[in-house]
């Protein structure tokens, strides 16, 4: 965990959690962002099974979803405490807030946890697959308690071939607008290409949105 430093303002100070990624996207992202944020990774093994809230189809044949998150949500709560003692030592003050982000189905499961705990101010959905069956309707009843909300999807990703994938534009901007009628900080931004394209980019983009809207 290292930070980037652009401001000494400790009411700014905040760690960045990336569920799902390795060091490898750690390091591509803490290369590419400009903030005063330590960056720490929650990965793990199988994505279909570790950050899918309830069981439903998979998008190929044997790989269905089968809703382990609430796993996961445990194991986050329980390396917390740690991740956040890592990021004082380095920041050097304690960090004031803690953000939740994923990319894809880990963006997905990023808002899921924030629906569960208080424990963050922020969450960032990074082309996060929030067309996944019965989510909108879910997030409408058990709205996320960060109060700041960073939504992002590549232009062609509404333009899938699979109908289930291509549902995600018009069920992330109804999560926007949703959140923004509760007075969310909630912004939806649109990146070019499709759901691959510059991934640690965009995850670099979602937490300095973050960290730039804190109250400090």
């Amino acid at each position: 965990m290292q930070t980037n430093s652009v401001d000494s303002d400790a009411s700014r100070s905040a760690l960045a959690i990336l569920i799902g990624a390795d060091t490898a996207m750690l390091d591509d992202v803490r290369a590419k962002l400009n903030a005063p944020v330590a960056l720490a990774a929650l990965s793990v093994d199988d994505w279909n099974a570790a950050l899918s809230p309830w069981p439903a189809p998979g998008l190929r044949a044997k790989e269905p979803f089968t809703g382990g998150a609430h796993q996961t949500l445990e194991r986050l709560m329980a390396q917390l405490p740690s991740l956040r003692n890592q990021a004082e030592a380095e920041l050097g003050v304690k960090p004031a807030y803690t953000f939740m982000v994923g990319y894809s189905l880990a963006g997905l499961c990023a808002l899921w946890i924030t629906a569960q705990t208080n424990e963050f101010q922020g969450v960032g959905s990074v082309s996060g697959s929030i067309w996944y069956d019965g989510f909108c309707e879910y997030m409408a009843a058990h709205p996320p308690q960060a109060h700041m909300v960073y939504l992002s999807l590549g232009k062609s990703e509404p333009r899938a071939r699979n109908p289930r994938l291509a549902r995600v534009g018009e069920c992330t901007q109804a999560m926007h607008d949703l959140l923004a009628r509760n007075a969310y900080d909630v912004t939806f931004e649109w990146n070019p290409g499709n759901h691959f394209n510059d991934a640690s980019g965009r995850i670099a983009r979602c937490v300095y949105w973050l960290w730039a809207h804190c109250d400090g």
